[in-house]
């Protein structure tokens, strides 16, 4: 029976790295810095703001936040960020401009119900983490909404 479950577990992990070589980032980036905002009061506001605002009007995300493909040999490789019309929000949250974002509290970006799904959970959620690419290196952004 060990060996049947064991089967099992190693056929779903060996899907779920396949899902992640054809959706993840093309470049060989690199794993580094972590940047904590989640004791950041004036981030915390910024957020909270954002937060307000998408509820009542979800396209308003566009004055906090431009996203557009990114692109990598033809393919969506992530979402570039920039600021939006509002830039206090992009500017405390320490994304820089041109940065990707790949994965939103572990769900896939690429992957269209994963993106959905991390989409709908900000909504609710209090702790974010926003994995970007930044110059070849992946960096992981968290933040607290509360």
């Amino acid at each position: 029976a060990q060996s049947v479950s064991h089967k099992k577990a190693s056929n779903a992990n060996a899907a779920k790295a396949t899902r992640a070589e054809k959706s993840g980032p093309k470049v060989a980036a690199t794993k580094g810095t972590v940047i904590d905002q989640r004791k950041n009061n004036d981030f915390k506001q910024a957020a909270q703001s954002l937060r307000n605002d998408l509820n009542n009007n979800p396209g308003k995300i566009t004055d906090y936040l431009r996203i557009t493909p990114a692109r990598k040999n033809g393919q969506i490789s992530g979402y570039r960020l920039s600021p939006g019309k509002n830039p206090e929000f992009f500017a405390l949250s320490g994304l820089k401009s041109g940065d990707v974002a790949t994965q939103m509290n572990g769900h896939d970006l690429l992957v269209p119900l994963e993106a959905a799904q991390a989409m709908s959970a900000l909504k609710t959620a209090q702790n974010i983490s926003l994995l970007v690419e930044r110059n070849n290196e992946l960096i992981e952004i968290m933040f607290s909404i509360e």
